[in-house]
């Protein structure tokens, strides 16, 4: 039913009858009908898959990616403002240091070592058409000074000022990872709402990581977030579904790339978000 309402949902744009079906007004639309798919209640009201297993997968770069949902005023690099549909890699691209260069360890974004990896190395072994579907976007780097937060104060942080002497607070390029706030709002069932009022510390309580569908069992993985009270920690999801602060080039993470679709982004195909039947979209 979900991938047939794809197929329908079309807009009107009144010239030469044109009509296009993009990805993210159907995934809104699907919002109005599905309990996996939620507004997050921030400044921004992003749209967000939550649960223990939503059926977000899709498929890019030949792979299985998420959705983790539609962010609201998303920035370009040419200062557009828009809506872009938010993924992550099903599973990870192996452990890595966040920043990991002797001469280089810091919790700079800009100059960290896995940025560089993630949008050198691994952005040249993509697949072409992947490339082309990939946003170049203003990524938030502001700071948490604690990990005793709930998640909405992670995420006002994400996008403040709060940053390790002078770092800079935003970054544009096309690969990411997470924030902490993203692995916080994907949390869904009945424990929602106790969750979302819990700090993110303490996220092995209440149920909360066991219905968080980011969350990979046994499995440590990098976030974006930084620490901004110390010039080399950012924020990890650990194993044990807590998010703790950890040491940028004291051992190596999990990394799951995260990246902004581009917004020409449509729906193809009868997926309808199952592992066995992905999403499938195209350019237009």
């Amino acid at each position: 039913q979900n991938s047939e309402q794809g197929k329908e949902f079309t807009i009107e744009f009144g010239y030469e009858g044109e009509t296009k079906n993009y990805m993210v007004d159907y995934l809104a639309t699907l919002a109005q009908e599905s309990e996996e798919l939620v507004y997050d209640g921030t400044v921004d009201n992003n749209l967000r898959y939550i649960g223990t297993n939503p059926n977000n997968y899709i498929k890019f770069n030949n792979e299985l990616w998420r959705i983790i949902g539609v962010m609201n005023n998303v920035e370009d690099r040419h200062g557009n403002i828009n809506k872009y549909i938010k993924i992550i890699r099903n599973e990870s691209i192996g452990n890595y240091y966040w920043s990991g260069s002797s001469e280089n360890q810091t919790n700079d974004w800009t100059k960290s070592t896995l940025n560089t990896e993630l949008n050198g190395n691994y952005y040249n072994g993509l697949l072409d058409s992947a490339k082309k579907m990939i946003s170049n976007v203003v990524w938030h780097l502001g700071g948490q000074s604690t990990f005793a937060a709930p998640v909405n104060t992670f995420y006002n942080a994400e996008r403040g000022n709060q940053v390790y002497n002078g770092r800079p607070t935003t970054w544009t390029g096309k690969i990411g990872m997470i924030y902490a706030s993203d692995y916080g709002y994907a949390v869904g069932k009945n424990v929602r709402n106790t969750c979302l009022a819990t700090e993110l510390s303490i996220f092995h309580t209440n149920d909360c990581y066991t219905n968080d569908w980011l969350y990979l069992s046994g499995v440590q993985q990098c976030t974006l977030t930084l620490d901004s009270s110390y010039d080399n920690r950012a924020f990890q999801i650990h194993n044990l579904g807590v998010v703790s602060s950890y040491n940028v080039h004291d051992y190596t993470l999990a990394v799951r790339p995260s990246l902004y679709l581009s917004p020409n982004i449509k729906l193809i195909g009868d997926g309808n978000g199952s592992t066995t039947k992905p999403f499938e979209i195209s350019l237009y």
